[in-house]
C-alpha cells in the first residue's frame, strides 16, 4: 500500500492576519486550562473558535499540533495518518513504526487496534514538555465509530503531558464522565466566546480601523450578541458608510435578508436535517422554545420537541435561559430573524397566522402575555382584548406594566375606548412620573367602566399621585364595594387609613389595617401590591419613630418592587428607607439612598424627590443642604400635595 495522501494544509493552523484581535480574556483562560486532559471549545459556526485556537497556538509555549477534520476523515486509516502528519510537522522522525504499518503493501492492512496500540506507544516518545493536540471541526466525524474508538483510546492511554483540544459545534460523543469527575475537562462555550461590548469596540477600532460611537457599539452588541461572524459581515457592510449611515444600518440589522441571510442559510442551517429545519422555522415564532408550546408550534409531540431542543442546543442554535432551565431555550435573535423569514417565504401567511393562533389558545390558561402577543400576531384582536381584560387585575397585582404596555400598544385604537388599555396606559404614565397624563387616562377609563375594580383603583392612585386627596377619598367607598376579591375591602380600608392618618394623625389604626392587608397579600403572593403596602407601612413606622421596623419594611418593599416595578412605587420605597436610615442617625446611608432614588427615578418625580430629601435634611440633617436641594426648582400648585410640601419645607428652612 502506498503512503496515505495527506493534505498539508489540514495539519497547519489557519494563517492569521497581523491585525487579528488578541482576545486576552480567552487566551488567558486557555493558558491556564490547556494543562487539563481535555479542553472542549463548543459553539455554532461563526463564533471564532478556530481563530481563537490558531491565535493561541502561535502565542503559547505549549507545543500545538493541529488537525482540521472534514467528512472525509471518518476512515480510521486516514485519521491516524493525519495524526502522525500533525506530529511530524514538529518532529519529522516521529512514529516510524506506525507509519510503516500504514503503508504496508499487499492490499491488507494490519488490524485497526494493532495500529492504534502502536501509535499510542510511539506517543510516549514525545518530548517531556507539554503538548496540545488541537482537533478542529470534530463534529464533522462524530458519526464515525472508528474515530470515536481512536479518541476514546487516546484519552485513556496517551501520555499525561498530552492535552486534547476538541473544537466542535456540539459535545463529541465520547465518554468524558470519568475525566469530568477528576476535574480534567475544561469547557469554553458560546456564552464565553461571544464578544462583549468592550471587545466589539476594540475589534472595530483596532482590527477593522473603524471607530464606532458608543451608542452604535451598544446597539451592535445587543443585536449580534457578540457573534463574531455577524460582526465580520457588519464590518463589510459599513466599511464605506458615513457615521449616520452606520447608525441607521446597525439600528435595522436583522438576519432576514442580505449577506447575513445567505451566511445563515449556507453555513448554519443548510446542513441540518429537514425535520430539524422545519422545527426551527416553526418555533421561530416563540420567544422561548419549550416542550409544551414548542410542540404546538411544530405540530409534534412534547417528547419529540425535547429531542429537537436538545439537538438544537448541541449545535449551538439554542441557548438555555439559565443553568437550571432544562428544555427552555431561545435562539440567537439574528438566527431567529432568519428562520422566521424562511418560514414566511416557505408557507402562506394564513399558515403562519394559524401557528400563532394555536400557540395563543394553548398559552391562554397559563400566560396572558404569550397568549395576547400571539392573538395579535394572528390578527385575532378581539381575543387579544379579552385576554387583557381577564388579566388586568393580575397585571396590577404583579406590576407587570411593561408587558401589558407592549400588548396594549400592539392593539389598534378602538372606536369604543377600551378601559383596560386606558388603565395600562395610566399605570405606565404613573411609573414615568407623568401625574397629569395618568389622571386624564384614568378618568377616561372611569367614564367607560365605573364598575371595574382595576379602573377605580387606578383612578384613586392617579388622583392621590396628582395631589387630589379629596378626589381619592371620594372613590374609596366605591372601591370597597366592588368585586368578590377579599383583598379589595382590605386595600380600601388601608388606603382610607393612610389618608386619615396623614390628615388626623391616627397612626396606630392605619398600621393595623396595613398589617392585616400585608398578611393577606403574602398569602396571595401578590408581590407588587405587597411591595406597595410594605412601603406605606414603612412611612407609618417612620412617623411613629419606629425606624428599625420601617427599615425592615422598606428594604423588603424595595426587593419586591425591583422585581415588579421600576417606577413611582420603587422610588417611594427608596425614600421610605432613606427616612428610616436618617431617623436612626445614619445620614450618609440615607443620602446614598436618596441619590439612588434620584438616579432610577423618572424625570417627573425629580421635584418630589428633591423636596422629600430637603425635608429630611432640615429635620434630621443639614438645613443648608436642604436649601441647595430645592433652589431653582419650579413652583408647584399650592392647592396640590406637592405645593403644600414645598411651602412646608420652605417654612421649615426659614424657621431653622
Amino acid at each position: 500500500m502506498s503512503e496515505y495522501p495527506v493534505q498539508v494544509g489540514k495539519v497547519h493552523p489557519p494563517p492569521l492576519r497581523d491585525e487579528t484581535l488578541e482576545r486576552t480574556r480567552l487566551l488567558d483562560w486557555l493558558h491556564v486550562k490547556v494543562h487539563r486532559r481535555v479542553v472542549l471549545v463548543l459553539a455554532e459556526a461563526g463564533y471564532g473558535k478556530t481563530t481563537l485556537l490558531a491565535d493561541f497556538s502561535r502565542r503559547s509555549r505549549v507545543r500545538a499540533l493541529w488537525f482540521r477534520l472534514d467528512r472525509g476523515d471518518r476512515d480510521w486509516v486516514g485519521f491516524i495518518a493525519y495524526l502522525v502528519a500533525a506530529v511530524r510537522l514538529h518532529l519529522p522522525d516521529f512514529a516510524p513504526v506506525t507509519q510503516s504499518l500504514l503503508r504496508e503493501t499487499g492490499g491488507t492492512l494490519p488490524p485497526r487496534d494493532t495500529v492504534i496500540d502502536t501509535f499510542i506507544r510511539e506517543l510516549g516518545d514525545l518530548p517531556p514538555d507539554p503538548t496540545a493536540l488541537i482537533l478542529d471541526d470534530v463534529h464533522a466525524v462524530d458519526d464515525s465509530i472508528d474515530v470515536r474508538t481512536i479518541l476514546r483510546e487516546l484519552l485513556a492511554r496517551a501520555p499525561e503531558r498530552l492535552t486534547f483540544v476538541l473544537i466542535s459545534r456540539k459535545v463529541p460523543p465520547i465518554p468524558l464522565a470519568r475525566l469530568r469527575a477528576l476535574g480534567e475537562v475544561a469547557e469554553l462555550r458560546t456564552s464565553e466566546l461571544r464578544f462583549d461590548p468592550s471587545e466589539t469596540e476594540q475589534l472595530f477600532r483596532e482590527t477593522y480601523a473603524l471607530a464606532l460611537e458608543p451608542a452604535v457599539v451598544a446597539e451592535l452588541s445587543r443585536r449580534t450578541e457578540g457573534w463574531a461572524a455577524s460582526l465580520q459581515l457588519v464590518r463589510t457592510a459599513i466599511r464605506d458608510r458615513s457615521p449616520s449611515e452606520i447608525r441607521s444600518f446597525v439600528n435595522s440589522l436583522n438576519g432576514a435578508e442580505g449577506e447575513l441571510y445567505d451566511y445563515l442559510a449556507e453555513e448554519v442551517v443548510g446542513e441540518l436535517s429537514q425535520e430539524l429545519q422545519q422545527f426551527l422555522m416553526r418555533t421561530s415564532l416563540l420567544d422561548v422554545v419549550e416542550p409544551v408550546l414548542g410542540s404546538v408550534a411544530a405540530e409534534i409531540t412534547p417528547d419529540e420537541t425535547r429531542a429537537a431542543i436538545a439537538e438544537g442546543e448541541l449545535i449551538g442554535l439554542f441557548s438555555r435561559l439559565g443553568p437550571q432551565m432544562r428544555d427552555r431555550v431561545r435562539a440567537h435573535p439574528l438566527v431567529r430573524d432568519f428562520l422566521y423569514a424562511r418560514l414566511v417565504r416557505s408557507v402562506e401567511i394564513e399558515d403562519v397566522e394559524a401557528i400563532h393562533r394555536a400557540v395563543a389558545v394553548a398559552a391562554e390558561a397559563t400566560d396572558w402575555r404569550i397568549a395576547g402577543h400571539h392573538y395579535v400576531a394572528a390578527g385575532d384582536l378581539d381575543d387579544a382584548r379579552r385576554v387583557l381584560a381577564g388579566a388586568i387585575e393580575s397585571i396590577l397585582a404583579s406590576g407587570a406594566y411593561a408587558a401589558a404596555e407592549a400588548l396594549a400598544t400592539a392593539l389598534p385604537p378602538d372606536p369604543k375606548a377600551d378601559p383596560n388599555v386606558l388603565v395600562v396606559q395610566s399605570r405606565v404614565a404613573q411609573q414615568r412620573g407623568l401625574a397629569g397624563d395618568a389622571l386624564a387616562l384614568a378618568e377616561a377609563a372611569y367614564e367607560v367602566d365605573s364598575h371595574s375594580p382595576a379602573v377605580v383603583l387606578t383612578l384613586i392612585t392617579s388622583r392621590l399621585l396628582a395631589g387630589d386627596i379629596a378626589g381619592g377619598v371620594e372613590l374609596v367607598d366605591r372601591f370597597e364595594s366592588l368585586g368578590d376579591n377579599v383583598a379589595i375591602p382590605m386595600m380600601a380600608r388601608a388606603i382610607r387609613g393612610m389618608i386619615q392618618c396623614s390628615l388626623e394623625g391616627d397612626l396606630p389604626s392605619a398600621a393595623t389595617e396595613f398589617e392585616a392587608l400585608i398578611v393577606e397579600l403574602r398569602r396571595r403572593s401578590e408581590k407588587h401590591y405587597l411591595g406597595v403596602a410594605l412601603t406605606d407601612l414603612a412611612y407609618i413606622r417612620n412617623a411613629e419613630g419606629r425606624a428599625a421596623e420601617a427599615l425592615e419594611s422598606a428594604t423588603e418593599a424595595i426587593t419586591l418592587l425591583e422585581e415588579t416595578s421600576a417606577g413611582v412605587e420603587l422610588i417611594s420605597a427608596c425614600l421610605a428607607r432613606a427616612w428610616a436610615l436618617a431617623i436612626r442617625g445614619d445620614l450618609d446611608a440615607a443620602r446614598s439612598e436618596v441619590e439612588h432614588a434620584r438616579e432610577i427615578g423618572p424625570a417627573g418625580r425629580a421635584e418630589e424627590i428633591a423636596y422629600e430629601a430637603g425635608e429630611m435634611e432640615v429635620l434630621l440633617g443639614d438645613p443648608l443642604r436642604a436649601t441647595r436641594l430645592v433652589t431653582g426648582l419650579e413652583e408647584a400648585d399650592p392647592g396640590m400635595d406637592l405645593g403644600e410640601q414645598m411651602a412646608m419645607l420652605r417654612m421649615l428652612v426659614g424657621l431653622v
